[in-house]
């Protein structure tokens, strides 16, 4: 009894032994380098391990579990059946090349934005589109705003405007004057520029394509983690990212029409405990040459004397009035658990303003220093924290030329800012993981000047207090299945009452100015973001979102200036979205990614025309916009062999004005059709890539003319362009291409030949009321063929 009770002890022991096997292994990066603090888990189950400097794991088996999960930062996610006590892991960086990834590794790349944690796209409440540095290099993109005019959605307006900043608008959207719909970050760092509308110039995050590694762009509403101003999310581009291998620098000089140019250098390098990153870069262009003919119906106007109301210009064309001039030096480094970020951006950039300037027009002038510094610990498997710091000082002036050279007219702006952030995530089992966080932004010296001695204006200003914000915010992310997972959190979000003053001076210079002081007084003590989304994983390759979210965006601090002598107080506009996401992968060659949402967007605040009773008109901001948008959106990635990629998308989204009176007129700059195309092929070392880009007919903006004193619109037929400020801007397709040839002669030497607008299309922009003088539209650049050279080393 003895003997067979220790044989059945025996076989049960070797059961167990064998269902709770033991596998060891090395973890490697596609070089073969040994990847150390390889988070090594368990699928559906909480053990969990982390790979040694050397690359090594061992990790025990739960019974019945067979599949180990490899996951670290900047490499994709790999899942593996253990067949055996051995098994060594291959990973493949998310810097690898573009067109190498399987589709499947594409719809399992790791971003950061979403949450401020690394996670799976499959897995991030929202949608997202990542543009990697290899994609970035195959397509010849030659700066941040032909990428972003590339993201499914989204579309380029360049109006001339007077501070030189492009605007975009976004699934339907489009708000007059600098991009202010999405947060755009520098390295995690807000490029906010309060004294510009709280606003995001392009001027300020126009990276050097060379230096950019990857960007995020994560759309949906993102005030829960971003708070004021993500309205239809966020944009995170990165420069600071270090290989696991190798450190590479790179110089690079390019060369096209339109005399454009541009000088970059970049050095990186890497020790145990420090890393670092450090470009400069000094780009120019003359900008476009066009007649003023093609911008306006009544050319003459330019070169018209100015007591005839005229521009007193000895020019026909814009040659020479639309240059841009940039110079911009960023350095960023990690020891330890620190990280800091710091820079400095420098740029002059020809504007219109209401005309254009004589002499060499109307420059705008940009200076900013910023900097961050971010202290980040995990203190165990359970608990992180992240602490930051970041600072700001803009400065922004205009110098005008109005009638005449020299003409001493000028427009100032500065600020400086201030953000202090405080995240911890908290991980209390393998299901539940908990962001909570504590932030507060601080604006003072804030400062706007004008003088324009020809109109009237000697050295007005507005100046504000210090202004502070203060947001709370948690996220929980819940696996109530092994393919469920529930994702909700919402954001408390404070400003504190501030004072605006207003410096009017007298015509004799000498009296006393007069002072007036708006004080803006929030209508709420907090407001409350929610955010609420299931994404459900069907299986490894299929994936369904269902997403609801809210975001704000507050009463700028420059908008509150419209207010003086109201006792009105401006809330916070806000956006409700509905969405349905769906992303599958189709036999390994095809990968789909489809949305279907719509967006109710209210109090949205809009300068509009009041008349008093002795008909004088004046300007005012009030919360009185309202729209809806409905949309659908297609993306296709196709891959049929090793060397060939296409990648087609495509958006329908229909926008309603829903203002009283505007409901059967067609919502301004808001485009019923989008669409995109790119096609790369890789032969041995050499990339060729053709891309297309379909954009919609636009209508411009409703004519305060056309405007009565109740503010509803007057509809006519026979009105100037039936009561709008312009012509309705026609569709444009345009096309471009590029060839790139890498390492040559076996070395770190490449080549790059980029022609965009290849069949010199007229891009028209839509006139809008910054610049409504050019009732045409404005024109972007026509057939652009930019060379570049460059070495890696």
């Amino acid at each position: 009894m003895k003997k067979t009770a220790l044989f059945i002890l025996s076989i049960w022991v070797s059961i167990s032994s064998f269902s709770q096997q033991e596998v060891k292994g090395t973890i490697t990066d596609e070089n073969n380098v040994p990847l150390k603090n390889v988070i090594v888990k368990v699928k559906n189950h909480e053990t969990k391990t982390l790979s040694d400097k050397n690359g090594n794991y061992a990790i025990t088996l739960a019974p019945d579990y067979t599949i180990l999960v490899f996951e670290k930062e900047k490499f994709s996610i790999q899942e593996m059946q253990a067949t055996g006590s051995v098994l060594n892991v291959k990973m493949s960086g998310l810097e690898i090349d573009y067109s190498e990834l399987s589709l499947e590794e594409l719809l399992n790349l790791q971003v950061i934005t979403a949450s401020k944690n690394t996670e799976n796209i499959n897995k991030i409440p929202a949608s997202v589109v990542v543009v990697q540095r290899a994609e970035i290099e195959k397509i010849g993109y030659k700066s941040v705003e032909e990428i972003l005019q590339d993201v499914l959605g989204m579309y380029l307006i360049d109006d001339y405007g007077w501070n030189g900043s492009k605007n975009y608008g976004v699934r339907g959207f489009f708000s007059t004057g600098n991009f202010n719909n999405m947060v755009v970050l520098v390295n995690g760092v807000d490029q906010r520029i309060d004294v510009q509308f709280a606003s995001y110039m392009t001027e300020k995050f126009a990276i050097p394509i060379e230096a950019i590694d990857r960007i995020e762009v994560i759309r949906g509403p993102m005030s829960v983690i971003y708070g004021s101003g993500a309205f239809f999310g966020a944009i995170n581009i990165i420069t600071n990212q270090i290989s696991e291998d190798e450190a590479f620098n790179q110089v690079a000089t390019s060369v096209g029409n339109f005399d454009s140019r541009n000088i970059f250098v970049e050095f990186k390098g890497q020790s145990d405990d420090f890393s670092y990153s450090l470009y400069s870069s000094i780009y120019k262009d003359n900008g476009i040459d066009v007649p003023f003919g093609d911008l306006m119906t009544d050319a003459s106007v330019a070169t018209a004397d100015f007591a005839d109301n005229g521009w007193n210009l000895n020019t026909q064309t814009t040659k020479n009035l639309l240059n841009t001039n940039r110079r911009m030096v960023n350095f960023s480094g990690t020891f330890k658990d620190i990280t800091a970020n710091f820079g400095l951006i420098s740029s002059e950039k020809g504007t219109a303003e209401f005309m254009f300037g004589a002499g060499e027009g109307h420059k705008v002038h940009y200076f900013s220093a910023y900097g961050s510094l971010a202290y980040n610990k995990e203190w165990n498997e359970k608990i992180s924290m992240s602490l930051k710091t970041d600072f700001t000082t803009d400065n922004h002036w205009v110098d005008d030329n109005f009638f005449f050279a020299n003409a001493a007219t000028n427009n100032i702006s500065r600020m400086n800012a201030i953000d202090i952030e405080w995240n911890t995530i908290f991980s209390p089992s393998e299901k539940l993981n908990i962001l909570t966080g504590l932030n507060t932004r601080y604006v003072d010296n804030f400062m706007i000047l004008v003088d324009y001695p020809q109109f009237g204006y000697n050295d007005f200003e507005w100046s504000s207090d210090d202004v502070q914000t203060f947001g709370f915010f948690t996220q929980l992310n819940y696996q109530i299945s092994e393919k469920i997972n529930v994702i909700a959190g919402f954001r408390l979000e404070n400003i504190q009452p501030y004072t605006v003053t207003s410096i009017m001076p007298y015509e004799d210079r000498f009296t006393v100015p007069l002072m007036i002081n708006y004080s803006f007084e929030p209508e709420t003590a907090f407001d409350f973001v929610p955010r609420l989304a299931v994404v459900y994983s069907i299986n490894s390759t299929n994936t369904l979102k269902l997403l609801y979210g809210k975001a704000i965006k507050q009463p700028s601090i420059t908008a509150q200036f419209d207010m003086f002598g109201t006792n009105e107080t401006l809330k916070s506009a806000d956006i409700v979205t509905y969405e349905i996401n769906y992303q599958t992968l189709v036999a390994s060659k095809v990968s789909i990614t489809t949305s279907v949402f719509y967006n109710q967007l209210n109090d949205l605040i809009s300068r509009i025309n009041i008349v008093d009773e002795n008909d004088n008109i004046y300007i005012i901001s009030r919360n009185e916009g309202k729209n809806t948008t409905i949309g659908a959106e297609l993306g296709i990635k196709f891959k049929p062999g090793e060397h060939l990629l296409l990648d087609a998308r495509g958006i329908y989204q229909k926008s309603t004005d829903q203002r009283k009176g505007y409901e059967n007129i067609d919502l301004a700059y808001s485009p019923t059709f989008l669409a995109y195309l790119n096609a790369i092929y890789t032969v041995k070392k050499v990339d060729f890539s053709l891309s297309g880009r379909f954009v919609d007919k636009m209508q411009t903006a409703w004519n305060p003319s056309y405007i009565d004193e109740n503010q509803l619109p007057i509809v006519t037929d026979n009105g100037i362009y039936n009561g709008r400020v312009g012509v309705e801007s026609p569709t444009h397709f345009t096309l471009s291409a590029n060839i790139r040839a890498n390492e040559l002669f076996n070395s770190g030497l490449y080549t790059n030949l980029n022609m965009s607008n290849i069949l010199d299309e007229k891009i028209y922009y839509p006139t809008t009321l910054s610049n409504p003088q050019f009732d045409k539209g404005t024109l972007g650049f026509g057939r652009w063929v930019y060379f570049s050279l460059g070495y890696k080393f």
